[in-house]
């Protein structure tokens, strides 16, 4: 144990309890700053285990940085709610323990910080930010989302099987804005058409074209032109192939 605390302690730059006059020293806002991040927090604190945080979520950075060959230029902000809750005014489904939304939220109790299905949600709340990073926020939220779940290290059997057994798809183009504008019996089926258009585009296409479709939404916001230059294909030609996979080829891995 004394090893793995050496290994973590130099990943900690500072730890800092913000004072307020008069405050109830419980609910202080606390904070601490690894290479990358920023965790903050209110409550009674736990050091080991924001520690073993931030430990994981800079395994997240260099996983996923990988995969999609970028990195942020400056430390991403993390919100912990420890007691399990988001706030009442968040819009955020009932069963998600994490969001994104200009910084990572997670909704994970002192107790289920030491799950090892956290790091799914690391990864997938920490891939929104690097894409937002790497866009400018210039991109659809079926990419990201699709991508998100790709960068759990899950396959996307499931979100297949989902697509296919739908009465009616919901058009890709009809998938760029947030998926809480949508009718609530439609959000399954759009997280699960998202995470079965990104296996298929990296499964034809490849990663390293998804990694230059990600650049090029840095520097432009029209998204058609955008994919084919970076893809090779026009955005329409491979809205229909993918739907013409999922209706066509029930049988077919992808």
């Amino acid at each position: 144990m004394a090893i793995r605390r050496l290994l973590i302690l130099p990943a900690v730059i500072l730890a800092i309890t913000a004072t307020v006059a008069g405050a109830d020293p419980a609910l202080q806002l606390r904070q601490y700053e690894s290479r990358h991040f920023t965790v903050r927090f209110e409550g009674r604190e736990d050091p080991a285990l924001v520690w073993a945080l931030l430990e994981r979520l800079e395994s997240a950075y260099r996983d996923v940085g990988r995969q999609l060959g970028a990195f942020p230029g400056s430390r991403v902000p993390v919100m912990l709610y420890t007691d399990g809750k988001f706030p009442v005014h968040a819009s955020v489904p009932h069963w998600a323990q994490g969001l994104f939304d200009g910084q990572i939220r997670l909704a994970v109790s002192w107790a289920a910080l030491h799950e090892e299905s956290l790091d799914k949600t690391l990864r997938h709340e920490y891939t929104h930010a690097l894409i937002h990073a790497r866009t400018r926020g210039n991109v659809p939220t079926w990419l990201s989302e699709g991508l998100a779940v790709a960068n759990e290290g899950r396959g996307a059997d499931h979100e297949r099987n989902l697509a296919r057994a739908a009465d009616r798809l919901i058009p890709l183009d009809e998938l760029h804005g947030s998926f809480l504008n949508l009718p609530s019996t439609q959000v399954p089926l759009a997280y699960a058409e998202s995470a079965a258009a990104v296996d298929y585009l990296l499964s034809r296409h490849g990663a390293p074209k998804v990694r230059a479709l990600l650049e090029r939404l840095g520097e432009s916001k029209n998204f058609d032109a955008a994919f084919q230059e970076a893809v090779g294909v026009p955005y329409a030609d491979f809205r229909a192939a993918w739907m013409r996979r999922v209706i066509d080829y029930p049988g077919a891995g992808g």
